[in-house]
């Protein structure tokens, strides 16, 4: 799996001039003429001075190192944010709802899962996952290393990760109660995955406790993280809280046994988010902190939280994609006691000041949420299929439906963040497709004073979006965008105390504010991948394209005058996708020759 890692190309710096040209490209439907022309004045400046000197300090970094953004992005895009992750650092994935008929088939699924995943980590860690290609270009597999074991402990300033790649169990939590579930048997060469039919013994075991009130200590792991670090450091005070802390930390991965009785999809997505905060939080099954989360109730609702720090969606949807596909029913055999490996049940001693601390979180977290409007929805009218009939690309008529719908709500074009990867380098991570352009927002506000009537206009102006998403993209994928690149220079400008005019620019600014946060993540085993926005007056948007419909998770938040609700987006988004059906209907046939 990983023996070509170090082969891999290192991600490369884009030439200055090619990115400052590109972010005025990129500014222009943003700003007024007067906006974009003081904008391109100070660009022009940077280009001429401060520019050459930190493209070059640029340059000097991503030779001496493996990848010049890896540690910049890791600790200021996650490690240093201090807000609570529920919501801002957790993105979501929900799977249709499965048909449960007894408490038998619902510990079936999570003993299938949990050996499923013990068999996935055994190819992971002996080097025998298959090799990520895209295309002819082999990606990189270092994340995959990460998948398993990784923890976020808070810290006052920055956070920090601990990982434990062989670790050998998994935290499961039900009704509060939290226990340490070993899924290996044996050590060495003699580690094997525990069994499926044993799997499922130490589950009822779980399940079947009577149950006790317990202190809902996870909320804390939803406080900011200073708040939540130093009700950590008074918890290791215990020598029972140290150790309980020890084990969760250094789990594979945390098993959360929610209740039944969960109304629709949006609920369940927030409750996966949050928590279930029912009852004054008597079935609070969170850890924020374990890089995932997998949560089932007992009616079928499925799902999965990522903590974001330490990887991104596509390796956890190749996870997904092992998984899940293990099928084999779990065998009913007796077994005695001697065959089953120990199940601990953790234990907390709480400190009046923790107490203190766990009362607060449970208001914050009230709060919180309270803040997110969400609408999961199937679009029927076309998938992939339509337009790749066409040879044009799915992803662009998703994302100009998006555009459209943020101009027919708020009349203007705005910055649109659409993630890429950049697995294709060594430790790549993702850059920005920038799917806002002169282009889109050409075709959008045609679209919206003329209709969807076929012309000659409006099929040059149709082409000339396709193409230029189309180019960005690859060039996005192949290293060659703008965000990550700017980036890098304004942490050099920061460290060597300068402070280019076109940094603290009106142009500058409002291309980072983001109010589309939009990301494509398509596969089958979770048909409904979604987030919260990057931006409190913005929309998240992600979308999973099917064969012939097109899942979508929508959000935006509850707290924003100048935001529409989620289903309001939604509606309007529906709308704007059956124009972009119409104009398909309506576009040549490419020739078969």
């Amino acid at each position: 799996m990983t023996s070509n890692t170090n082969s891999l190309p290192r991600l490369p710096v884009p030439k200055l001039h090619q990115t400052i040209n590109k972010f005025l490209n990129s500014v222009r439907p943003l700003l007024t003429l007067e906006e974009y022309s003081q904008t391109a004045d100070l660009a022009q400046e940077f280009l001429n001075k401060e520019g050459i000197y930190l493209q070059g300090l640029l340059l000097d970094r991503a030779a001496s190192t493996d990848n010049w953004l890896t540690e910049w992005w890791l600790e200021t895009a996650y490690l240093k944010f201090r807000g609570p992750l529920p919501i801002y650092s957790t993105p979501v994935c929900v799977r249709s709802k499965q048909q449960f008929t007894n408490v038998s088939h619902w510990i079936d699924y999570l003993s299938k899962y949990l050996y499923a995943t013990g068999k996935f980590f055994d190819l992971v860690r002996n080097n025998n996952l298959p090799q990520d290609i895209i295309g002819d270009s082999p990606l990189c597999m270092s994340q995959y290393n990460k998948l398993a074991g990784t923890y976020r402990i808070p810290g006052v300033e920055i956070d920090s990760l601990r990982y434990s790649p062989d670790t050998n169990h998994v935290l499961v939590i039900h009704r509060g109660r939290y226990f340490k579930l070993p899924i290996y048997t044996g050590e060495g060469e003699l580690k094997r995955v525990l069994q499926p039919y044993l799997i499922k013994h130490l589950l009822y075991s779980i399940i079947s406790m009577p149950e006790e009130e317990q202190v809902p200590v996870g909320v804390l792991t939803s406080l900011d993280r200073y708040s939540w670090c130093v009700a950590r450091q008074e918890m290791m005070t215990s020598s029972v809280n140290k150790h309980s802390l020890d084990v969760i930390e250094e789990s594979m991965l945390a098993i959360e046994l929610d209740e039944p009785g969960i109304e629709s999809y949006e609920s369940f997505f927030i409750q996966t988010m949050i928590g279930d905060l029912s009852e004054n939080f008597r079935y609070y099954n969170r850890w924020h902190d374990i890089r995932y989360q997998k949560v089932v109730t007992s009616d079928g609702f499925s799902s999965s939280s990522m903590e974001h720090t330490a990887t991104d969606g596509s390796a956890a949807m190749t996870q997904a994609a092992h998984t899940y596909s293990y099928t084999t029913p779990v065998s009913d055999i007796p077994v005695s006691l001697e065959q089953l490996p120990f199940l601990e049940e953790l234990k907390w001693e709480i400190s009046p000041i923790v107490a203190s601390y766990i009362t607060d979180a449970k208001y914050r977290l009230i709060q919180l949420s309270k803040k997110l409007s969400v609408k999961i929805f199937t679009f029927s009218g076309f998938g992939k299929n339509l337009p790749k009939s066409l040879k044009l690309s799915p992803d662009s008529n998703i994302q100009l439906a998006i555009q459209l719908t943020f101009f027919k709500l708020h009349g203007v074009s705005t910055a649109c963040y659409e993630s890429v990867t950049t697995t294709k380098f060594y430790e790549g991570r993702t850059d920005t497709i920038r799917s806002t352009s002169i282009e889109s927002d050409e075709l959008v506000r045609h679209l919206y004073f003329n209709g969807d009537v076929m012309s000659d206009k409006l099929l040059g102006l149709l082409k000339k979006f396709y193409i230029a998403h189309n180019k960005y993209s690859i060039e996005a994928w192949n290293g060659q965008g703008i965000d990550r690149h700017l980036f890098g220079l304004e942490m050099l400008s920061k460290q060597h105390n300068m402070s280019p005019k076109l940094f603290s620019n009106l142009g500058y600014i409002r291309n980072k504010h983001f109010q589309l946060s939009t990301s494509q993540l398509p596969n089958k085993y979770y048909q409904y991948p979604g987030y919260a926005p990057l931006v409190q007056d913005g929309y998240g948007v992600c979308y999973n394209p099917q064969k012939s419909d097109i899942h979508f998770i929508v959000s935006s938040y509850n707290s924003c005058p100048d935001t529409v609700t989620a289903d309001r987006f939604s509606e309007v988004l529906i709308e704007s996708l059956f124009c972009i059906k119409t104009l398909l209907e309506q576009f040549p046939v490419p020739s078969r020759l």
